[in-house]
């Protein structure tokens, strides 16, 4: 019974802790995190997208590029490290002009996304997710 009620306060004293390093993780290190949808499909044509609800990468022949473009601004009080991540299936395919820097209050900096879509690659839709972090330095 003993040995019971000791695993029972290591268990909960465990979930206390990884519950408040969650909670200080996001409050106090984490400024800001947005997700952004991407796409583009492969075809035999190239073909532009202009909506700007997502980054649409439009038709990309195989082999062939596609460039996109988004602004990241630090409208915070505090200076920011950005961290940029890449999910999904056409990551692969994505080169970023910088996944990581820094921005002073104010500062603004523009992030380049090239698509190369290699030869053979199957025609098709294919998504994934840009996720921009801001967090205090």
């Amino acid at each position: 019974m003993k040995t019971k009620a000791i695993l029972v306060l290591g268990i909960s004293t465990a979930m206390i802790c990884i519950a408040l390093t969650a909670i200080f993780y996001s409050y106090f290190v984490v400024v800001e995190a947005t997700s952004i949808h991407m796409d583009l499909k492969v075809g035999d044509h190239i073909g532009l997208n202009t909506d700007v609800d997502a980054m649409h990468f439009g038709i990309v022949a195989s082999p062939g590029y596609g460039n996109r473009e988004f602004i990241v601004t630090n409208n915070n009080s505090i200076p920011v490290e950005v961290t940029i991540r890449l999910h999904g299936e056409m990551i692969k395919w994505i080169n970023v002009s910088d996944y990581n820097f820094y921005l002073e209050p104010g500062e603004h900096k523009t992030v380049e996304l090239e698509a190369y879509i290699p030869r053979g690659t199957e025609h098709g839709y294919y998504e994934g997710k840009i996720q921009v972090i801001l967090k205090r330095i």
